[in-house]
């Protein structure tokens, strides 16, 4: 075993870079997510999905790297990476509103774009934590009609805030009114819960995706996909492209830009 320092949404300055680094500068912002390195060269990489690569990337904490130095994470007074791992911030991005998009954001915008959430779908968030309210500000600003589920009133309050057009408890009777209405259900929820109750409200070939990871087995019963052409997806992470296409637009739609 090796120390930790753990940490893995990190921004900061570049202060040295070595002599072969091109499209970087000394004193540019820069932000490194969950993904240090990777093999660069299987299927998964080659496509733009680093977190996938088949050999299993470099987390960017508590790993060791391809020549076995240690990554010791964010919390470390300088970190060393290499440049095609960077996540250049925007000029005049509050950083520390940037930094947790690097893990949370990426999470939730993934799945948004490969299931083209945008004008004319509608897509149910279900929690209300730290990737539920960043999914409901991400499809928001896409165009999506967005409600989100959640049993505290309190969490129900500031989904509305965040930009969902409905927040429902899922004890009511308001769920009936969603059966067949949505396009995809983003679920966050890390806890043991049942998944059955919400195949309903699917429309015909729509999705349910699955992003946070209970430590249990959750149960599905199979005519529920079967009987409405619906699928279970899963989603982690995301690529380095992705990820820098997602902090730019999330500082275009202004969340993370600094108060004048």
């Amino acid at each position: 075993m090796y120390p930790m320092v753990p940490g893995h949404e990190m921004v900061g300055v570049v202060s040295e870079m070595g002599a072969q680094v091109e499209g970087v500068s000394v004193g540019e912002v820069m932000g490194v997510g969950c993904i240090a390195d990777s093999c660069r060269s299987c299927h998964s990489c080659d496509s733009g999905d680093e977190h996938y690569c088949e050999t299993g990337f470099t987390l960017s904490f508590n790993s060791k790297d391809r020549e076995g130095r240690v990554n010791y994470g964010g919390y470390a007074s300088d970190y060393v990476v290499d440049y095609d791992y960077l996540v250049p911030i925007p000029e005049g991005a509050d950083l520390a509103r940037m930094a947790p998009l690097l893990c949370g954001g990426i999470t939730v915008y993934t799945p948004l774009k490969r299931f083209k959430v945008g004008p004319g779908t509608t897509l149910c968030v279900l929690g209300m934590g730290g990737l539920g309210h960043l999914a409901i500000q991400f499809a928001s600003a896409m165009g999506a009609r967005v409600l989100v589920a959640s049993r505290s009133a309190a969490k129900r309050a500031d989904a509305k805030r965040l930009g969902a057009e409905v927040a429902l408890d899922p004890e009511s009777d308001e769920m009936q009114t969603w059966i067949g209405q949505c396009d995809l259900i983003l679920d966050t929820i890390s806890n043991p819960h049942d998944l059955n109750q919400w195949f309903p409200l699917l429309r015909r070939g729509g999705k349910l995706c699955l992003v946070g990871v209970p430590t249990e087995q959750l149960q599905v019963f199979p005519a529920l996909i079967v009987f409405g052409d619906r699928s279970l997806e899963g989603s982690l992470i995301g690529g380095i492209a992705d990820t820098r296409e997602m902090i730019q637009f999330a500082h275009a739609h202004g969340w993370a830009q600094r108060s004048s």
